[in-house]
């Protein structure tokens, strides 16, 4: 037999917790009274030569048998006293928790609420839950108590009133539980929650959650990294101020958001990534009690936000000298830009130059393989062309180099 171990203490010690550790004692009490009635047994078998695989060498005499007799009776006589001490301490505590489990019976006396706090899916106890009591119309104040490492919080001595049972402050990893109780607590003591007698509540909580979401290319299909996004709650609260919090897009193009408490949420794009375009839409983000998170009612899990890049417009001007007027969109990537040969048919007389921000050629001038970071805007550049006979003088219009 082995024996039993007493529970760890919690910090704010309740009445079921004393009630547990004064049984507790009893019950090691009574298993170390058993053993020394076994041996005492054991020893008189072994003189009667009826133990077990145990044979006396020289039988005693009957004289020494009333001895040993007398001995086991002296064991037996101070065992049973201990068992009347241990009756009415066992009759003392049942007679406590029955006064205290039904309510103080007198004008005045106060009474007291357990809380038990496990884990929705696991069933695991909750430490670190703080609850509260609050008085009827208040919007604070009130008793407090916390889960300890068994998920239970104890209200001892409440006194007589009408009270809103709530959760103050979740453990630091879980959901808050907004679920509230009417607590009435009578005259005579007695307790009832929303008009049922009882005095314990048992609540579970859904670990906070968390989100990832794919930001891509939606020319290329490649991932795209130092997207600025905010996520912030629509309602006002507990855990986030207004502004919410800004998330950054890895180098996989992957945007985290760990610990979401069951509240709706907007994400949007507060910075995009160099190279690409604004993304104006904004994506509803709802995480529930049930520990499921949707954004714009659809799962998280693959959900892709695809941006368009900046764009590069390759113009012949109008009215040049060196071929029909012509444009040609190009998009830029995560790297930037490079700038392309020449795609268009020119005039017979007429070579590629350069390209240039302005079609008079008075810009900014770039040439083939050059490498660009469209940061804020899309960008047009003109084509400039020599002329093939005889040597170039600048000038000329819409790009032209004569």
């Amino acid at each position: 037999m082995s024996l039993p171990e007493f529970p760890t203490m919690p910090d704010n010690v309740g009445f079921d917790d004393i009630v547990s550790e004064i049984l507790t004692s009893i019950a090691m009490e009574e298993i170390g009274l058993s053993h020394i009635l076994n041996a005492e047994g054991e020893k008189l078998q072994y003189v009667l030569g009826t133990a077990d695989g145990e044979n006396i060498a020289v039988k005693p005499s009957i004289e020494e048998i009333l001895e040993v007799n007398e001995a086991v009776r002296g064991t037996i006589a101070a065992v049973s006293m201990n068992q009347i001490f241990l009756y009415d301490k066992l009759s003392s505590v049942l007679k406590a928790f029955k006064v205290w489990g039904e309510g103080p019976k007198t004008p005045g006396s106060k009474a007291y609420l357990t809380v038990t706090k496990k884990d929705r899916a696991t069933g695991e106890p909750i430490s670190g839950t703080t609850f509260g009591l609050r008085p009827k119309g208040a919007s604070s104040g009130g008793p407090q108590a916390v889960t300890n490492s068994a998920g239970i919080a104890t209200f001892s001595n409440i006194p007589i009133g009408e009270y809103t049972f709530l959760e103050e402050t979740p453990n630091s990893e879980y959901q808050h539980n907004g679920t509230e109780y009417k607590v009435i607590v009578d005259s005579a003591g007695n307790v009832t929650i929303e008009g049922v007698a009882k005095n314990s509540i048992q609540l579970d909580n859904v670990k906070k959650l968390s989100m990832a979401i794919e930001i891509i290319d939606r020319i290329h299909r490649d991932y795209i990294n130092n997207t600025e996004m905010r996520l912030r709650p629509i309602d006002t609260g507990r855990a986030m101020g207004s502004e919410g919090i800004l998330l950054t897009s890895d180098e996989n193009g992957l945007i985290y958001a760990d610990g979401l408490e069951a509240r709706i949420y907007e994400l949007l794009e507060e910075t995009p990534a160099p190279n690409f375009q604004p993304n104006d839409e904004i994506y509803e983000v709802v995480v529930d009690q049930s520990g499921h998170v949707t954004i714009n009612g659809e799962s998280t899990l693959g959900f892709v936000i695809e941006n368009t890049p900046h764009t590069v417009t390759l113009h012949i001007p109008e009215d040049s000298d060196f071929g029909e007027a012509d444009s040609l969109e190009l998009f830029a990537n995560k790297n930037g830009f490079t700038i392309p040969d020449n795609p268009f048919d020119l005039n017979d007389g007429y070579v590629f130059a350069s390209w240039n921000t302005m079609a008079n050629g008075q810009g900014e001038q770039f040439n083939v393989g050059d490498s660009i970071n469209l940061l804020t805007a899309n960008k047009d550049l003109y084509l400039i062309a020599n002329e093939t006979g005889g040597g170039p003088e600048v000038g000329g219009r819409y790009g032209l180099i004569r």
